[in-house]
């Protein structure tokens, strides 16, 4: 039987069509559910493992409002086993059979297997890497439904092709992994859980959620969530039985505000303080006793008052959580109980730092000092302003890499803008892309900025309001997961996140949506180890590279041993004024009167430079913003604005042009070096041979080969047969790396008046300059 036309159908087309495609679905042995745009079932899907739906019941499904599409039940009920790959994983070696497939709204591929007899196979998240497996309790989205970034789902080989049996490969990488549907289930509790776990559960995310919000948005905003929480478990709680969950656990979190702040609760558990470094937190049969040393934690066990285990470790790492549970003398249901514990309680230690920082230093809230605003002011005049945040920032411990420790604090600066900068740092393991930042950050105030660990969806769903408005948020080593990216894109673009979540009307019993927002605008600072990320991400970022040359090495050893050779780094007296300036800056709005000079000169292709030259001109409005104190302020109607001059436009040019060109023509540092390097050799080549050459590791080469490759620099000659590489050779087609933006002089030249009384100065030398007719010369 043929699908023609299921690839057709749109959102737009709900009626008579989507009824067909139900039927096309059943006739093909598929039990099916419906979805909403957010990828989630329409309501609790548990019986549809075991039986099919009813036509009656399909039809019911197309008119709700939130309907999106169909998902189709995988495991026994379907006789089907789904290999889910994402976007960016490494397929090189795998061998899938011609089968059913499916390219997914993100761009990744469903490959439908036939059920295996006599095995039984669950879900399987991360087998390997941007791989999972769905199987018995599990479920995928199915073509036409519409993915959450707007894309729909599409075959590749649709329902007239044979499905394949389960690779003997995957069968057997499987088993090794022993991966499990009650695995799966535990994974995430905010994703729902099993009829056993629900009240434990309902427990922890009620009392989770009603720390992160202030008491009178409880009902408006807390309970909802709870029960949009509570349609993702199987089944889901009552609603008499989850409201009474519900309201002892705010009762109980009221008594813990209106007490004398001894004992209070956060994110569920009960917390004591004894010292200013001592934390006891209790929930259920287990405590936590910890004393608290910089980013680590000397962490003591007890459960029904015996101790259990004691260990120091950092709380933020996710190995040295998961190390600790395993090595406690519990049952494997109570070491899941201690890993996501640990997890919660580092957003405690976060929590209560924040608090005695505040209680110490009352900087919430805190006003300069006469002395201390003039002391600002005084560093905000320099005519060299961003070369004298670059010295400082160097003393800090930060060697070379000017420009991109430049762009760092420019991207930190820019959260006092309604359109906050944001970048991506890529680069292998261990080359310092999270250093530089964290160095940085010493110069701003700590409400500047977030610093999230990991980032998933629920990292900014469950966040609570206002807490990421203006701020720069901070994800090292982020690597990738699809809905953290979604979530990052939409409130860099639309300046807010809404989750829609799905309540029952306790007067109507019908279902249906509320919403629940995040509040921006916010910029973002992330660090990868991979070469590409999401495509919609990539656009919204500006993209930088850290120095991997032995010169940058050898001036990095400087650093390391700068102190066993008598040279200490900054105090907390020399850095309160720079942070204090960053207090100083208002968010003016910004005229750049050259701004059509910059449009007619900006490159018109590829498609991705419109958002590129929106990053150009944001970047010239904060470099404005940071030099206030020396820009002329212009009235128009009852708006005061900045007028931006030459000056900001040369930094911006020595900062950015480099990097523009990287971006915009899509060719990394180390994709260049490995055609380079091809050049030298003779004949067809191997990623091998490259590696070779370069003295590379193959992964290495692998990762940033593949972008140039796909750029058309490279073309295939021989495909990779069984043992034998894949041979490559160069494509007649060179690297472009033309001048993105006009010569500062021509702009003078043009109109002197747009560099006014200022003098250009280099922000990574220092040197100033005047221009004189058509030249210029450093002054001393």
């Amino acid at each position: 039987m043929t699908i023609p036309n299921l690839n057709d159908i749109t959102n737009e087309n709900t009626g008579q069509s989507w009824i067909e495609t139900g039927k096309v679905f059943l006739e093909h042995g598929f039990s099916i559910i419906a979805v909403g745009n957010n990828k989630r079932p329409l309501f609790s899907w548990k019986e549809y493992q075991t039986k099919k739906a009813t036509l009656e019941e399909i039809e019911k499904w197309i008119s709700m409002d939130s309907f999106a599409g169909f998902a189709i039940v995988t495991g026994k009920i379907s006789n089907l086993f789904v290999l889910d790959i994402d976007n960016g994983a490494d397929t090189s070696n795998l061998d899938i059979p011609d089968t059913v497939s499916v390219e997914t709204g993100s761009g990744g591929k469903h490959y439908y297997f036939r059920y295996p007899n006599g095995i039984e196979l669950g879900n399987s998240g991360g087998f390997r890497k941007k791989m999972d497996t769905r199987g018995e309790g599990g479920y995928v989205i199915a073509p036409p439904a519409l993915h959450p970034n707007g894309n729909t789902y599409k075959w590749i080989c649709g329902l007239d092709t044979e499905i394949a049996e389960v690779p003997k490969w995957l069968l057997d990488e499987l088993q090794e992994n022993k991966s499990t549907l009650a695995d799966w289930a535990k994974s995430d509790i905010l994703n729902g859980v099993g009829e056993s776990m629900r009240n434990e559960s309902a427990t922890k995310v009620v009392g989770m959620l009603l720390t992160k919000f202030p008491k009178d948005e409880w009902e408006e905003k807390v309970w909802p969530l709870v029960q949009g929480w509570n349609q993702n478990n199987t089944p889901p709680l009552s609603e008499d039985e989850l409201r009474t969950t519900y309201e002892s656990i705010a009762k109980r979190e009221m008594g813990k505000r209106v007490d004398d702040g001894k004992v209070r609760n956060i994110h569920g558990f009960e917390i004591s303080l004894e010292e200013m470094s001592t934390i006891k937190a209790k929930k259920g049969d287990f405590a936590y006793h910890m004393r608290v040393d910089r980013k680590k934690v000397n962490i003591a066990l007890y459960k029904d008052n015996k101790h259990v285990m004691r260990d120091y470790f950092s709380l933020d790492s996710n190995k040295a959580r998961t190390t600790f549970a395993n090595a406690t003398k519990v049952t494997d249901e109570e070491k899941e109980v201690v890993k996501e514990d640990l997890m919660l309680l580092a957003g405690v230690v976060e929590d209560i730092n924040k608090e005695i920082l505040r209680s110490k230093k009352d900087v919430k809230e805190k006003k300069l000092s006469k002395e201390d605003k003039e002391l600002a002011e005084s560093l905000l005049i320099s005519n060299t302003l961003l070369n004298d945040i670059l010295k400082m920032i160097k003393r800090t411990g930060v060697a070379g890499e000017e420009r991109n420790i430049l762009v760092h604090y420019l991207v930190f600066t820019s959260r006092i803008t309604e359109d906050p900068l944001s970048v991506v740092v890529k680069g292998e393991s261990s080359v310092g892309k999270s250093y530089g930042v964290s160095k940085v950050m010493t110069l701003f105030p700590r409400d500047a900025y977030v610093d999230i660990t990991d980032a998933t969806a629920q990292s900014f769903y469950y966040a609570p309001s206002g807490h990421f408005a203006h701020k720069i948020i901070v994800i090292f080593e982020k690597h990738g997961g699809e809905k953290a990216d979604y979530s990052i894109r939409t409130l860099q673009s639309e300046k807010k996140l809404k989750i829609q979540v799905t309540v029952k009307d306790p007067q109507t019993g019908e279902f249906g949506t509320q919403e629940h927002e995040i509040e921006g605008p916010a910029g973002f600072i992330t660090t990868t180890t991979e070469a590409v990320i999401h495509s919609e991400n990539e656009t919204r970022n500006i993209s930088i590279y850290p120095d991997e040359s032995t010169a940058q090495t050898e001036k990095t050893f400087e650093i390391t041993d700068a102190k066993y050779r008598g040279i200490s780094g900054l105090t907390k007296k020399e850095l309160k004024p720079w942070r204090n300036m960053q207090r100083l800056l208002k968010p003016y709005d910004v005229l750049i009167p050259y701004v059509e000079e910059l449009r007619t000169s900006f490159p018109k292709k590829p498609v991705r430079v419109r958002r590129d030259y929106g990053k150009l001109l944001a970047l010239i409005a904060v470099i404005a913003l940071l030099h206030q104190k020396q820009r002329e302020i212009k009235v128009i109607g009852e708006t005061e604005y900045l007028i931006a001059t030459l000056v900001d436009f040369h930094i911006a040019k020595v900062l950015l042009e480099e990097t523009l060109q990287k971006t915009i023509y899509a060719i990394p540092p180390k994709s260049l070096e490995i055609i380079e390097a091809v050049k030298e050799l003779t004949g067809d080549v191997s990623v091998r041979d490259v590696a070779n050459k370069l003295d590379w590791d193959y992964d290495t080469v692998k990762k940033w080969f593949d972008p140039a490759y796909q750029k058309g620099f490279f073309v295939r000659t021989e495909e990779n047969k069984g043992s034998i590489a894949a041979k490559y050779k160069l494509a007649d087609k060179e690297p472009q790396m033309r001048a993105i933006l006009p010569d500062t002089e021509y702009l003078y030249e043009a109109n002197p008046k747009w560099l006014g009384e200022q003098k250009i100065y280099d922000p990574v030398t220092g040197e100033v300059f005047e221009f004189e007719g058509s030249s210029d010369e450093p002054m001393e």
